[in-house]
């Protein structure tokens, strides 16, 4: 694989809520593998923390915006996902949406150095989605943080065996193609029965 540059445009939207002791490594993940931009909705309480509190520099930097319209409100979610992809979906090469606690891991051994690359890739030219399967990690039988460790990636390291295999929607994220017009339905986790403009599914 080599190390060429790529324009690839990558938005990757999420929400989060009571989650900023884990936000920077969230947020410092994503750049590092190459996302462009992150658009973040701020679920806390009104009165609560602010999500720019601890990644302050790079909402300074526009690598970050964080959507303070959904603090304090309820079942926010698909609101969020759908204001925001309707927003920029002709803007991004690619849109993905993911909960600060789910990340986007490149394979050891695959060659990628970023996600970029990955997505360069010439069997994705004519691809609307790509379905990322989960691996769900438990405990790891560490209940309290020690000595504020509360890296996600150093303290979660032993995923836990897969059920409902049969079920990819309910056990997968996805990565959308931007800059295409299609009529869409957004779920939690994939957008339902979305056709291109010819009205193909």
């Amino acid at each position: 694989m080599n190390e060429k540059l790529s324009n690839t445009t990558i938005l990757l939207v999420g929400v989060a809520k009571l989650e900023n002791n884990y936000l920077r490594e969230w947020v410092e993940y994503y750049k590092g593998i190459g996302i462009t931009k992150i658009i973040l909705c701020d679920n806390n309480p009104t009165e609560g923390e602010s999500l720019s509190e601890p990644i302050k520099d790079y909402v300074d930097l526009n690598f970050v915006e964080v959507d303070e319209s959904f603090r304090g409100k309820p079942n926010l979610q698909l609101r969020c996902y759908e204001k925001h992809f309707e927003i920029n979906h002709m803007k991004y090469d690619w849109i993905t949406f993911n909960d600060i606690d789910e990340f986007i891991f490149l394979e050891n051994g695959s060659g990628y150095i970023n996600i970029q690359q990955f997505l360069d890739e010439p069997i994705f030219n004519d691809t609307d989605n790509i379905v990322l399967t989960w691996k769900y990690y438990d405990d790891n039988d560490i209940l309290d943080v020690v000595n504020g460790n509360y890296s996600v990636l150093k303290r979660f390291t032993h995923h836990a065996p897969v059920e409902n295999e049969g079920d990819p929607n309910s056990l997968s994220k996805a990565i959308y193609k931007g800059k295409v017009e299609r009529g869409y339905a957004l779920g939690g986790h994939c957008i339902q029965g979305f056709q291109d403009s010819s009205g193909k599914s």
